[in-house]
Formats: structure tokens, C-alpha cells, sequence
């Protein structure tokens, strides 16, 4: 150790004295030479509570309410942190507007100031743009969370505008007054970005102030959910988070990441459309009442509708998965802004696809698997063998060449292990769908897949002709013959006119099927409704037991007769 006693001044010059004395023999690494190094101003704050965030809203959130804006609680330089974010920000020549609920919004126009708030006041009513921003957000956010979902208010005293800088739209104080909700007096899409940052910060008091165990990162869903809510379509920020959460669902519904919590606004954003407002309002009451996510969704569902928790997350992933370039308009009304999904593996082709292995999944987490045929005929046969720790759900979800969609639950068993075939006939893609519902050690666990093509399924067709019946009545008697069939449960008849290509299926019932496997069968239907003086083609339908058809190949039917 260096250390340096004092200079003393001689005549007309200087001496430097350095006693270069006491050589500590320590290790280097035994401590830092010099003091640990604090924060002094918000954007110092803001980087020692959340170092690299580039988004640091939700970090510096939830830091602020798990230390509880104490400043005696961690290392120097997060103290100090603490209590400069916390601390009331005094302004200079500061003004006071009401806002709704007599709330107070503090700000300063004062020239030179550190924390001035834009001056522009497009209305001319002598108060700044931002402001009415910020007033605005907090009365639409009231509006919403107050008189349509009908939460308690929550204790806030007051929104503040200070400098926050460009990675931090706002955070919120708790006190033992109540909350004070501090906002960016110079948000980078001005009035605008100052009334969604109010919102958020409002709606994130709202669902702290339902619980002191309220969980932040649900909270910021909330927050997310509420902007999403009040706009009808996500900015660009929340666009981003739910986008996130699409391409890592196999994290679990509750994820630990502060930016999955406010991509959960997914999830909030799936049930007001599925089920409502009210259970939306359900689920924010049961997640301050109970201290675990889970019970606390299930209960929130059961609340409000006849479904619970897993029957919920089936059909979030279904709308989860239909974002992006595969948003049919029929879902998540915004959904054609997110990005599209990733999938764990990608298959193009049959005979033989193996997909081993594929990444883990959390419990309440979702993944899938893109399978491309390839094939006209036969059938697609899918083998699913998931981790015997967890409880698997699965499905197929084909996707027909016209884009229509039709969804193929697997039957999987306790041992987590399920074989379907579906017929490939229109079929463009199919899409596996693969859910952890639980594990017993609550660890994430992995699954395997097998894929391949049944070249005859549902059934191989040996013969198949359309004669005219010579009995005066014009009718066209249609016989088939099967090798084998499978998974059946019956046939249908379809004519098609040659000339318009109009298809009508001619037999009003199924016709049952009575093959099997190794079992051929034939087949006969009279056809009374045809016309003698048109032409028709005939093929055949086989309905599987899971109610999809796979068509035959088409013969030409009898001549027209003059």
C-alpha cells in the first residue's frame, strides 16, 4: 500500500514529500484501494439498481418495492440508489395541476431547470402538453380499472415529472402515505408517452395497493394489460414484451424475468377477450389474496366462467400460437403485430421424420413442432412421449390448404405417451402442440417426438366404379371395394358436376364402414338424385374416428343419355 503523507512549499519552489513506506504484504484482491463508487444523480440511480437494462421500467419497479424505498437496506451504492429514486423531488418554481380525483401532478417550466417539463401547449390553455398527457392517462386508467372493473382505489397522493431519462418511463414510491407516482417529464413520444407511461404507473398502484404481497412481475402485467386494454392495440414497447412472451411460453405462465411479467399481459389480454372483463378483475383479486400464481389463476377462472385453469391454457396456447404472419383475425385482435412463433423443431417432409429431445418445459409452460408433409394421400402418424415426471396435454393442429384450421386432441396417459394418424388429404402443415400442466418436482421436463406416413390411411381403395342404373329412374349406382381400413367410422358419397365442378356428399347418413386393417369390404350406393343429362364424377370419402374425411381418388360417372 501507497500512502501519501503531504506536500510542504519551500522558498520559491515546491518539494512533494511521499513517504513510500508501509508495504502491506496482502493479497491485491483483499480489498478495493479506493471507495466503492455511488450514484449521485436518477440515471446513476437507475443504472446501480438495474446495471445493463435496456428497458429498465420494470427492473427499477420491482427493485423499489422489494427494498420498500428504504435506504438503509443493501450495499452503499444501492442505498444510495434507493434514496435518491425515493426521496420527494423538489422542483423549482414549481406549479400544481389537478388531475382527476383531485390528484396532484407536480412539474416545472422553470428555464434552465434540471427537471423542466416540455413547455408546449398545443390547446393554449396554459398548461403543457405532457401534463394534460399525464392527466389524461391517469383518468382513462381510473376509468378502466375503477368504474368498469370495479378495484378498490388505490393510496396515491400524487404524480411527479422529473428528468428520468430515455431507458425509464416511471416508477412508484410506496410510503406509508400512500404512493407517489414519479413519470419522465420528457418522454421521447411527448403528451402521448406521457399518458401511457400515467396509465401504467396507475394501474401497477392499483394492483400493489390491492396486497402489500401483490407479485410485481404480475403487476406489471397488469400495467402492460391496461394501456393494451384502454388503445385497443399494444405500442411499440408493449409489442416487444408480448412478442417475447410468444417466443417463451416453454418458460411457464410465471415466468421470474420483470419483462415476461409485463409480456403476461398476454395472458390478460387472452381472457378479456375469452372470457371478459370480469375475469380479468377475478384474477387481480385472487393474485393479491393468494400467495401462489397458480391457485390463484385456476380460482380467478373458476370464479368467472365454467372453466378452470388447464382448460384455459389450452386455448391460450391455441391463440398464442395464431400471432404473426399466422393471425387469422379470429384471436387476439392484435395479433398480426406481434412476431410470429417460434417453433421448438421444424420438419418438412415425410416418410420418416425423429425429433429427440427437443428443449424443456417449465410447468404451465407450451411448445411446438411444425410437421410439413409433403403428401396428398394417406396419413400422418405422430408419436408423443413426454418426461413421465410431468403431466402432458397435447394436440395437432392442421392447417388446410385453404388456411382453415381443425384442432386433433392426443389421448395421453399417465405414462405421457400418446400415437395418433390423421389423414394428410388439404392438409398444408400440421402443427404439434405440447403443454406441461405440471411435474412433480415442479422442474421443467423435455418430450420426444416421432413422425411418419401411412401411405393407406384411413383405407386403400381396390376398386371403385359409377354405373347407371337401367331401371327408368336415372340413377347411378356407385360400388367400392377396401383392402383394408382404419380408424374408420364411415364413408361418404360425393358427385361433383364435370361442368361446374359443384360437389354435393349424396348420402344423407354415414355410410358405416365394416372393413378393419386386413379386412376388405365392399361397398354399394344408389345415387337417385342424378341428373341424365349431366355428367358427374364420383370419389369416395372416409370419415376418421376423429370426424376428418380423406378423400379417393375420382371416376367419371355414366354418360349423359339424350
Amino acid at each position: 500500500m501507497v500512502r501519501f503523507v503531504g506536500t510542504r512549499r519551500v522558498g520559491g519552489g515546491a518539494h512533494l514529500i511521499v513517504a513510500l513506506a508501509l508495504l502491506v504484504a496482502a493479497p491485491l484482491s483483499s480489498a478495493a484501494p479506493f471507495p466503492e463508487a455511488r450514484p449521485t444523480t436518477r440515471g446513476d440511480a437507475v443504472a446501480a439498481l438495474c446495471p445493463g437494462a435496456e428497458d429498465a421500467g420494470p427492473c427499477v419497479r420491482a427493485r423499489l418495492f422489494e427494498i420498500g424505498a428504504d435506504s438503509r437496506v443493501g450495499p452503499p451504492a444501492l442505498r444510495r440508489a434507493t434514496a435518491i429514486l425515493g426521496r420527494g423531488a423538489a422542483l423549482a418554481e414549481e406549479r400544481v395541476f389537478r388531475g382527476p380525483d383531485d390528484l396532484r401532478i407536480r412539474y416545472t417550466t422553470a428555464d434552465g431547470g434540471f427537471d423542466r417539463t416540455d413547455p408546449a401547449d398545443g390547446s393554449g390553455n396554459a398548461v403543457p402538453d405532457v401534463v394534460e398527457g399525464v392527466a389524461l392517462g391517469a383518468w382513462q386508467a381510473r376509468g378502466l380499472l375503477l368504474r368498469q372493473l370495479e378495484l378498490p382505489r388505490p393510496p396515491v397522493s400524487e404524480l411527479v415529472l422529473v428528468e428520468l431519462g430515455d431507458r425509464l418511463d416511471g416508477y412508484v414510491i410506496p410510503s406509508a402515505a400512500g404512493f407517489s407516482l414519479v413519470l419522465d417529464s420528457t418522454p421521447i413520444d411527448g403528451a402521448e408517452g406521457a399518458r401511457r407511461a400515467a396509465i401504467r404507473l396507475y394501474a401497477y398502484a392499483v394492483a400493489r395497493g390491492s396486497s402489500t404481497g401483490f407479485p410485481v412481475r404480475w403487476a406489471e402485467a397488469i400495467a402492460a394489460w391496461a394501456t393494451l386494454s384502454i388503445d385497443g392495440a399494444p405500442d411499440a414497447a408493449t409489442t416487444r414484451d408480448l412478442s417475447l412472451r410468444v417466443q417463451t411460453l416453454d418458460a411457464g405462465l410465471d415466468p421470474t424475468d420483470p419483462r415476461s411479467g409485463a409480456g403476461n399481459a398476454l395472458w390478460l389480454a387472452f381472457l378479456e377477450d375469452a372470457y371478459g372483463l370480469g375475469a380479468v378483475r377475478a384474477t387481480i383479486e385472487e393474485l393479491g389474496r393468494l400467495a401462489q400464481t397458480e391457485p390463484a389463476l385456476d380460482r380467478a377462472l373458476r370464479r368467472s366462467s365454467t372453466d378452470d385453469l388447464r382448460a384455459a391454457f389450452r386455448e391460450f396456447h391455441l391463440w398464442a400460437v395464431l400471432v404473426g404472419d399466422r393471425a387469422d383475425l379470429r384471436h387476439l385482435p392484435f395479433a398480426s403485430r406481434l412476431d410470429s412463433p417460434t417453433f421448438a423443431t421444424r420438419a418438412e417432409g415425410l416418410p420418416a421424420i425423429a425429433i429427440r429431445e427437443a428443449s424443456p418445459v417449465a410447468p404451465l409452460g407450451a411448445s411446438h413442432v411444425l410437421l410439413v408433409p409433403g403428401e396428398s394421400r394417406g396419413g400422418l402418424h405422430v408419436r408423443f412421449e413426454g418426461d413421465f415426471l410431468a403431466t402432458w396435454e397435447a394436440d395437432l393442429l392442421l392447417v388446410a390448404e385453404t388456411g382453415a384450421l381443425r384442432r386433433v386432441p392426443l389421448s395421453v396417459g399417465p405414462e405421457g405417451r400418446s400415437d395418433v394418424t390423421v389423414p394428410v388429404h388439404g392438409v398444408h402443415e400440421a402443427l404439434l402442440l405440447v403443454r406441461n400442466l405440471d411435474s412433480v418436482d415442479g422442474a421443467p421436463h423435455r418430450y420426444s417426438i416421432t413422425a411418419f406416413h401411412e401411405p393407406h390411411f384411413p383405407f386403400e381403395l381396390a376398386t371403385l366404379d359409377a354405373s347407371r342404373v337401367e331401371d327408368g329412374t336415372g340413377g347411378v349406382l356407385v360400388t367400392w371395394e377396401t383392402v383394408g381400413e382404419q380408424s374408420l367410422v364411415g364413408f361418404n358419397v360425393v358427385r361433383a358436376d364435370v361442368d361446374s365442378g359443384l360437389e354435393v356428399v349424396v348420402n344423407p347418413v354415414w355410410i358405416p364402414a365394416l372393413g378393419g386393417r386386413a379386412e376388405p369390404a365392399a361397398y354399394r350406393f344408389l345415387d337417385r338424385g342424378a341428373d341424365r343429362e349431366r355428367t358427374y364424377a364420383y370419389r369416395i370419402e372416409g370419415i376418421t374416428n376423429e370426424g376428418i374425411a380423406a378423400a379417393s381418388r375420382s371416376v367419371l360417372g355414366p354418360r349423359p343419355t339424350p
